[in-house]
């Protein structure tokens, strides 16, 4: 349904007043025009910060995000709303017409508005498109909703790890390795365990635990006895 209505406003967008970000921070703020949200990034730092850092563009949305949704008590409603954005995008045509630099960041807004009424988003939410959109950023907010799961995971004590080898690894193989991963685990984490098949590694394995990147492959071990006979 908010595919539709996205593509419907994308056909023919008739530009009427947007919720800037600012205006959309400032209603908590009793009104104030002139309020920032980036303003608050440092505050409550104990309370309401992400539980992990992010650095990059897309992240500082996601960090603002959180801290706001935090502050609200609206993180899943947040988490929720960004993934729905960037489902929508996920349409060809919807997701050329928020790239196009031609079509006018109100406009854009215009379309992010209906997305957000059919969808009763958060004004917390609402707030961060509009600054993602007024940065000329709101083709990347599939970027952006997967930062802000990143941190929603890290709040939940999720541990997000991927395991990639040559060929799918047989159900006795799979669950020794789930096992190995869940025995590094610290008390209240649970583990995300993803898998993945690339032949071009030949054997072994690569591993994204958390933060930590291990390459176990038969390629790495290829590359490294290349390098030593050349030198």
């Amino acid at each position: 349904m908010l595919s539709r209505v996205a593509r419907g406003v994308v056909q023919k967008v008739m530009p009427v007043g947007r919720m800037t970000a600012v205006r959309s921070f400032a209603a908590a703020k009793g009104g104030d025009d002139e309020y920032n949200p980036w303003e608050d990034l440092n505050a409550d730092k104990k309370a309401y910060n992400p539980p992990i850092e992010l650095h990059g563009s897309y992240a500082q949305y996601a960090n603002t995000a959180f801290l706001q949704g935090n502050k609200a008590g609206a993180l899943d409603a947040v988490e929720k709303d960004l993934k729905i954005v960037a489902n929508v995008l996920t349409d060809e045509n919807t997701r050329q017409y928020f790239e196009d630099p031609s079509v006018s960041i109100a406009d854009k807004q215009t379309a992010l508005d209906a997305i957000a009424e059919e969808g009763k988003f958060h004004e917390i939410s609402s707030g961060i498109l509009s600054l993602v959109n007024e940065d000329g950023q709101i083709g990347n907010v599939g970027e952006v909703s997967e930062s802000f799961g990143q941190l929603m995971s890290a709040q939940r004590g999720e541990v997000r790890a991927t395991v990639t080898s040559a060929e799918p690894l047989s159900a006795t193989d799979a669950k020794a390795v789930k096992a190995a991963l869940e025995a590094r685990l610290e008390k209240g984490q649970s583990l995300l365990l993803t898998q993945t098949v690339d032949p071009k590694i030949l054997g072994g394995l690569l591993v994204e635990f958390g933060n930590v990147f291990a390459d176990l492959s038969v390629r790495s071990s290829v590359e490294d006895i290349n390098q030593a006979l050349r030198e």
